[in-house]
């Protein structure tokens, strides 16, 4: 039950060996603790957990060198021709060439090539000889019978009817029938397959992202945030009071900013008050570069001192806390 749960009796070519290895030995595994849960249950006393143990291992092993035996006598007859699968591919571009070349050079999967099926309209930058190309669309199936086919690989991609037309005939004739992806003259060949949900992608191009690396940096920033507010606490704190002190209002000074990719996120830091802000603003409004919300200073040449520069810092739309808290 377990082994065909784990699709362990799927053909023999659509799987590698070290994959079918482990597969067995993973139902193995899944059998022998459904075994011991069953034994638990039933309070069966008098079986020796050790027999149990040696039995679930000695069952792995035998099972593991039986689908090794099988496999190795297998391939040997795939050598002598026996039990061979024969195929016609549908298409002779690139794709088409590409799925002939693996098929030959990896002779374990069982398939043999019996030539190529033309494909009306297509031009390929590849040349077959004449003995590669047996036959066109029309003639596919009068072919097929002819070299004894059991499988048809479509290449090429054409209209849904062709395609459902063809999937008729083969299922009239018993004959299997593969789609092949567009593989975009070679983008896509060395790419694995994903599914997404119940569709088929192949992913072209994957970021990298490095999980470890802005693990460790988060957990850094985390760290040294809080040793320096921890430092810096009795400085703060005075600070925090020298503003209650000087005016009425909250010590802290909320505002909403806008981070990486467009999330918002809330700025903390202690609240300055200026008498002339309206003024301070009118001055500096037609060195503006952008339009909108977002207010940016052109040059900072006609800025003279320490604060004139943290009040056009302050003014641009800050990115992280760290740069609304230096500003600041």
């Amino acid at each position: 039950m377990t082994s065909r749960r784990l699709h362990l009796y799927t053909p023999i070519r659509l799987t590698s060996f070290l994959h079918e290895q482990r597969l067995s030995v993973q139902a193995c595994l899944y059998s022998g603790l459904l075994l011991t849960g069953t034994l638990y249950l039933i309070h069966a006393e008098d079986i020796s957990r050790s027999v149990v143990l040696i039995t679930i291992g000695l069952v792995t092993v035998a099972l593991s060198l039986r689908r090794l035996v099988y496999r190795m006598m297998i391939y040997r007859q795939f050598e002598r021709g026996v039990g061979t699968r024969n195929v016609l591919i549908v298409g002779t571009g690139p794709e088409a060439h590409a799925l002939r070349h693996h098929l030959d050079s990896i002779r374990h999967l069982g398939y043999t090539f019996k030539g190529f099926i033309e494909f009306a309209g297509q031009t390929s930058r590849f040349t077959s000889s004449s003995g590669d190309v047996v036959g066109t669309l029309d003639t596919l199936f009068q072919n097929a019978r002819k070299q004894f086919v059991d499988e048809i690989f479509f290449t090429t991609p054409c209209d849904r009817g062709i395609v459902q037309d063809v999937l008729e005939q083969a299922m009239a004739h018993g004959v299997d029938l593969r789609v092949v992806p567009d593989m975009y003259d070679g983008l896509a060949w060395n790419s694995p397959i994903e599914y997404i949900g119940q569709f088929p992608t192949i992913p072209l191009h994957s970021g990298h992202i490095p999980e470890i690396s802005l693990l460790m940096k988060r957990g850094m920033d985390i760290l040294l945030a809080a040793f320096t507010l921890l430092l810096l606490a009795p400085l703060l704190l005075a600070i925090a009071i020298a503003v209650k002190l000087d005016s009425h209002g909250p010590i802290l000074y909320f505002s909403e900013r806008i981070g990486k990719k467009g999330r918002v996120f809330r700025c903390i830091k202690f609240r300055t008050m200026v008498s002339d802000a309206e003024k301070r603003r009118a001055d500096v409004m037609h060195m503006n570069e952008r339009d909108g919300v977002l207010f940016k200073i052109a040059t900072t040449r006609a800025l003279r001192g320490w604060g004139a520069f943290c009040a056009s810092i302050r003014s641009m739309s800050c990115r992280s806390f760290s740069t609304c808290w230096w500003a600041t």
